[in-house]
């Protein structure tokens, strides 16, 4: 593999943690082979930029808007355009064990739906390693074929007029599935129309939007996704929805309690939707050193107190080449160039950790350790038949109990 160097040396932090013998890491890496994996809410993997291209735009006084698309646009379309780049991202999703993600294609600079279009075009023209796919079925049938497939999620559910909404509004929602989108938060941090964001001091809990909003997504055929939402706003969802519902990234307050962690009575009512709660890799949630133990901490948690049935891997980590980093060396970052306005604070009270990430966490949790969690959960003692369903059969469980609408 080209990148061997940085997969190599991400392992060799993870292992380090672990502290992993060798009868536990050959049984898990072989079970992680011969099992369906899925994550339950990727990031996924960008591609080296053309750095040079870049520069050349921002010194003929391209705006923050236009640098940031290109930069996202060559993230995925060099995947097709550089045919070096497209063997490296097999190389590395086979390294993964990945046969099904839901990508974020949420866009944040240009239109709603720019990055939507963009992950499109990236597999239509690659999807001999990398598919979209739309029924629960071809899941399964991409990993048969040797492939990798993804569905794609929204942060926010994208009504016409956020600030006025209506029931007319929720044609967006079949819309939105029409185009291939199979996952939506229900809210994105703050406050929406819908109900209240995880960030909010107060959460009023779900609106009567909110409740139709529920509705038509399980109706059409759309996964609700709590992950981002407040805690009453999260239970309230899960109350009113017919269909299973999940937090895709989180983490268990009873380990570290934290505006994105969710308390064990929203993850018992999202287990009695039948949905799951996904563990995510951010070190900030896990609490403690941060790290690929710290994540083993909240799943093993999650199992022995929800079961297996409700608990996923929903790692909210990218992945980049190492070539990514030269090319970004070519051109000064918008952020400092442009200096764009402060983004809104923290407000809640809720503790949490200082959200500067060190390299050694990053490390632990790389997108490509992906198979040393499956070891993990072989160390801390789980069944085969558990570790499966957390690995990935949950999330094709789940998937094909709301995608059908």
């Amino acid at each position: 593999m080209d990148n061997a160097p940085s997969v190599q040396r991400c392992m060799d932090r993870a292992l380090a943690h672990l502290q992993i013998g060798k009868t536990d890491l050959d049984r898990g890496l072989a079970l992680h082979r011969e099992s369906l994996v899925c994550d339950a809410f990727c990031l996924g993997f960008h591609a080296a930029g053309d750095g040079e291209e870049i520069k050349a735009r921002m010194d003929a006084g391209a705006g923050l808007a236009e640098i940031r698309g290109l930069m996202t646009h060559q993230g995925q379309a060099r995947w097709h355009t550089d045919p070096a780049q497209r063997k490296l991202l097999g190389q590395v999703l086979d390294h993964t064990g990945l046969d099904f993600y839901y990508q974020n294609v949420t866009a944040d600079y240009g239109p709603p739906w720019s990055r939507l279009a963009l992950f499109t075009y990236l597999t239509d023209r690659i999807a001999s390693t990398l598919g979209r796919v739309a029924v629960p079925e071809q899941i399964p049938e991409t990993r048969s074929a040797g492939r990798h497939g993804m569905a794609y999620s929204l942060n926010y559910v994208p009504l016409p007029d956020r600030t006025r909404g209506t029931v007319d509004d929720l044609h967006v929602i079949r819309i939105a599935h029409d185009l291939g989108v199979r996952m939506m938060h229900l809210t994105y941090n703050r406050q929406t129309l819908l109900g209240a964001g995880c960030f909010e001091a107060g959460d009023g809990g779900l609106t009567d939007l909110g409740a139709h909003v529920v509705r038509e997504m399980n109706r059409v055929g759309v996964l609700v996704d709590v992950a981002h939402s407040g805690w009453r706003t999260s239970k309230e969802a899960a109350e009113v929805s017919e269909k299973p519902v999940v937090a895709s990234h989180t983490t268990c307050c009873a380990l570290h309690e934290h505006v994105r962690s969710k308390p064990d009575e929203v993850i018992r009512a999202i287990a009695d939707t039948g949905g799951y709660i996904g563990i995510t890799w951010i070190p900030e949630f896990l609490g403690g050193a941060g790290t690929l133990v710290q994540a083993l901490d909240h799943v093993a948690y999650a199992v022995r107190t929800f079961g297996a049935d409700h608990v996923a891997v929903g790692t909210d980590v990218t992945w980049r080449p190492d070539r990514a980093r030269a090319e970004a060396d070519k051109f000064p970052r918008p952020s400092a160039h442009y200096h764009p306005p402060r983004t809104l604070g923290w407000t809640r009270t809720r503790a949490r950790s200082d959200p500067s990430n060190t390299t050694e966490q990053l490390e632990s949790l790389a997108l490509t350790n992906w198979p040393l969690l499956t070891a993990g959960l072989v160390q801390r003692g789980l069944s085969d038949e558990d570790i499966r369903k957390v690995i990935g059969e949950n999330v094709l469980r789940v998937a094909r109990a709301t995608w059908a609408g």
